[in-house]
Order: C-alpha cells, then sequence, then structure tokens
C-alpha cells in the first residue's frame, strides 16, 4: 500500500500542480478537512456530471470536449473515491489503515512543508511500514509574495493558525514578520498585540482569501487593523519593529513618534551581534525599520548598554557591569518569561527583553516616576516585548504567568514573601538578587533558604578610572551582592 499526501496550495484548482491533479484522478480514498473535500467535490461537479452516490465523485480529471465526451446517461465513470474527514494526524491514520490495499490520497492546504500536519503524520506511517509519496504545494507565503512583488526569503515565517502567538515577539528579529492566521487568531488580534505593546504604527499588509474570488490585499498600520473584520483564511506581513530610534523619532518624554519601515531591510544574523555602541553608518548596523541617523550611535542586539544612554532621572540604576552579570547568572534562554521585580529606570529589564527578544519581560515597581522611566526606557530602545506592572510586589505578582528567571532589584522590606511567591509559581525559577547593604544580603538568604534553595553568594566591586589633573584614579562604586539560588 502506498499513500500519497498532496499539498493542495492555496485553494483554487489553478493553484495545483499537475503532478496533484494527476494523483487526484487515480484516488480511491480520498482524506483531508471539509473545506479541501467540498473543493474537490466541486472541481469534480465543474469537470464531468455530478454522481447520484454522496460518497463518491468522477476522479477522471478531464477538461471541456473531453469531459462531456467522457459523461454517460448512467453517471458512471471508471474510477470513483471515497470521502474521508479527517484532520488530526491520528485520524487520518486510522482512516488510512481501514482503507489499506487501496490507492489513498491525503489533502492538505497550502504547501506539504510549510507549517502542514504532514510533519505529524509522516512519523506513524513509517512506524507502520507504509510506503509514502509527498506532492508538495504552492503556499499561501509564495502566493503572497508574489501579489505583492517582494522576496520573501528574508522574512520571519510564523504560524498562528490555531495556536498561540506573540506577533510582539515576532516582529522583533530584525525582520519583517509573515503570519499564517486562523482560528482564534486572525490579523486584528495580532494587530492588538502590536498596538498593546505601543507597536501600533507599524505597517501591515494583509492578504484574504488568496486564489479566491474573493481574493483582497490591502496595507494600513497596526492600529487600523486592529479594527478591522477579516476573512477566516488570511496572511499578514508585519513591518519589523524598530531596534533604536533616532533622536528625531522620539518625542521629549523618549516615546516613539513614528515608524517608517522598511520591510525588506533586515539584519543579518552575523551583524546582530555586534557592539552595543557601533556606529549605525557602518556598514551592517542598520537600525531595522528606522531611517539611519549619523549621530545614532546604537543598535539594540545584545547587551551591555552604556549607563548615560538611558533615561534615570532621579531613580537609582543598577550599573552596566552589574547589569552583564546579572544576566549571565540568570542564563536567559530564548522564549523565557522573566521578572523584574523593583525594576526602578528598567534598565535590568530592557537589557534582559532585547537578549530575550522570543521571550516576554515584566518589569514591576511601585513609584510612580519609576514607572514612568521604565516606559520611557521601554520605546527608547525598543523593547516592545518589556511589559511594566504598576503595582507593589508580591501583591502585584500573582497576576503574572510563572517566571523562568527573575531578577529582584528591590524589595521594599517583603523579601520572604517574594522569594515565596516564585517558589509558589515555580519551583525551578532562576533567581538572582542584588544587594548593598548587608541587612539586605541576610534577608535575601534567608528567604531563600526558608524556601528550600541554597544561597549562592558573589561579591562584585567595580572601580572605573577618571582623570585628575594630569592623572587617571581609579573609582571604586559601591560594592555589590549577588546571590542566586544555585550556579
Amino acid at each position: 500500500m502506498r499513500v500519497t499526501l498532496i499539498g493542495m496550495g492555496c485553494g483554487s484548482e489553478k493553484m495545483q500542480t499537475v503532478e496533484a491533479l494527476e494523483a487526484l484522478g487515480q484516488a480511491e480514498v480520498l482524506i483531508g478537512s471539509k473545506r479541501l473535500l467540498d473543493g474537490v467535490r466541486c472541481q469534480d461537479a465543474a469537470h464531468c456530471d455530478a454522481n447520484d452516490h454522496d460518497k463518491t465523485f468522477c476522479s477522471e480529471r478531464l477538461r471541456g470536449e473531453e469531459a462531456c465526451n467522457a459523461a454517460r446517461p448512467d453517471g458512471a465513470f471508471r474510477k470513483a473515491a471515497s470521502f474521508y474527514e479527517a484532520v488530526s494526524a491520528e485520524t487520518v491514520y486510522e482512516a488510512i489503515c481501514q482503507e489499506a490495499g487501496r490507492n489513498i490520497c491525503v489533502l492538505y492546504s497550502g504547501d506539504t512543508g510549510f507549517y502542514s500536519g504532514v510533519r505529524k503524520l509522516l512519523p506513524l506511517l513509517e512506524k507502520g511500514g507504509i510506503e509514502v509519496r509527498v506532492i508538495p504545494g504552492i503556499s499561501s507565503l509564495q502566493l503572497f509574495s508574489a501579489r505583492i512583488g517582494l522576496p520573501w526569503q528574508a522574512w520571519n515565517l510564523v504560524s498562528a493558525h490555531g495556536t498561540d502567538c506573540n506577533a510582539v515577539n515576532a516582529v522583533m528579529q530584525g525582520k519583517p514578520a509573515f503570519f499564517l492566521t486562523g482560528g482564534r487568531t486572525g490579523p486584528a488580534v495580532l494587530c492588538k498585540q502590536l498596538v498593546r505593546a505601543g507597536l501600533g504604527m507599524l505597517t501591515v499588509t494583509i492578504g484574504e482569501a488568496l486564489s479566491y474570488e474573493s481574493e483582497r490585499i490591502y496595507q494600513c498600520s497596526a492600529c487600523e487593523a486592529a479594527d478591522m473584520d477579516f476573512a477566516p483564511l488570511s496572511v499578514m506581513l508585519a513591518d519589523a519593529a524598530p531596534m533604536r530610534g533616532s533622536s528625531e523619532s522620539f518625542d521629549s518624554d523618549g516615546s516613539w513618534r513614528e515608524a517608517t519601515g522598511n520591510r525588506q531591510t533586515a539584519v543579518e544574523p552575523e551583524r546582530e551581534a555586534v557592539g552595543f555602541e557601533r556606529a549605525v553608518d557602518e556598514p551592517g548596523a542598520t537600525a531595522v525599520g528606522l531611517e539611519r541617523e549619523a549621530g545614532n550611535r546604537f543598535a539594540c542586539s545584545l547587551p551591555t548598554i552604556p549607563d548615560n544612554a538611558f533615561v534615570r532621572g532621579s531613580v537609582p540604576m543598577t550599573k552596566r557591569d552589574v547589569r552583564a552579570v546579572v544576566l549571565g547568572r540568570l542564563r536567559i534562554r530564548p522564549g523565557d518569561v522573566i521578572w523584574d521585580v523593583g525594576a526602578g529606570t528598567g534598565s535590568v529589564s530592557v537589557e534582559m527583553a532585547l537578549a530575550n527578544r522570543l521571550g516576554q519581560v515584566f518589569a514591576v515597581e511601585c513609584k510612580e516616576e519609576a514607572c514612568r522611566l521604565i516606559e520611557t526606557n521601554r520605546r527608547r530602545f525598543g523593547a516592545w516585548n518589556l511589559s511594566m506592572i504598576a503595582g507593589k510586589a508580591p501583591e502585584c505578582l500573582r497576576q503574572l504567568p510563572p517566571p523562568d528567571a527573575v531578577f529582584i532589584g528591590g524589595s521594599k522590606g517583603m523579601m520572604a514573601e517574594i522569594v515565596a511567591m516564585i517558589r509558589q509559581k515555580n519551583e525551578n525559577a532562576r533567581i538572582c538578587i542584588t544587594a548593598i547593604a548587608l541587612e539586605t544580603l541576610q534577608a535575601s538568604i534567608s528567604a531563600l533558604t526558608a524556601c528550600g534553595w541554597t544561597a549562592d553568594v558573589t561579591q562584585i566591586s567595580v572601580s572605573h578610572a577618571e582623570k585628575a589633573s594630569s592623572l587617571h584614579l581609579m573609582m571604586a562604586n559601591n560594592p555589590v551582592f549577588l546571590i542566586t539560588n544555585g550556579d
């Protein structure tokens, strides 16, 4: 027995390959979603007289005069196929086993290699010793790219079809993001995520019902698209989020004024790891999504950021050298959920967000001035995956998702309660606490120990050279304790 897995293209018959049409013409059993099966029925009805039996269709792919000549008064054809409506790999495999010995075709939308159910079915067929042939199709990605006249090889490809999708993370990868949408997550839902993150001015291009008569393609801002209705079969391309703006791109409070997106500009992987202070007019140092400016020296991609680049006000800030050690101790991984408790100016939060563009960072702060600074610095450095939580810990921590890593820069005397909350949320969370006072050091050790963790303590001392007349003297910062719940 051999099973053929067919990519049916974007929907209409004209988007199906000749190889796919030939395989369909020889099929005795067709398995797939209702939409795809109905499409085959409609195709068959257009090419030959409909069979009276609900479960059969003409599998001879004839056109024009051939179709008319092939029709018989009794509706009989040389071959008929049974239809099985099945979507999950398990139910498809069950149908295949029931029809063993017959010529079986399984139908998939788009291309078999692009976010397709083929991925889950192939191992089952291999385990069952069933021979498989895979016929690729034309994906909505390819058709959309052709429609708008832009190459897709530099896009970040994301599926939001029947799965949770974080649009903010997707547009933070230094290149335009292409979304397959469907189910509960359509273009409007994705655009609402962008608006909440402050990216409402990003340009998005939506393609609806590609290849069908009702096909529609149009462009607008994410803010506009968030309030619109879209067809269930839609795709969306969003410009890359700005990674760092020039001074003209920000208002006096540091908020982002306008995005002038260029969806064809992307940060190459080998360029993205350059030092933070590299000038954008150097080759490969483009600040994606914003115009180049000779005075813009920042391309936020990796820590650390110079202290004087942050808007600070009168709020204490964790210094650059300490931030670097904190990020190292937290061992941040792609996709991590991170808390910054007592975030201050948001300097650590920003560093963590930019180092973890696929994850989410929550900056928790109770001081009003500090909250304003966090939001300002968040926009200033394009840390769009950073959410500011105004409130006092541990109460406001209850609403947050379980963390993978937590930095505690301030506790307002609630260290034991904060650590206990972290333990309750995730006993495997990685914690790093900074302290200057001996009392905070002791409270941190006690809190970690009470929760069953072993406290690891390191003290770092940093000195910087400052010029005094013709000499340079080393001026020391306050020694800082770093307390973690393990290496």
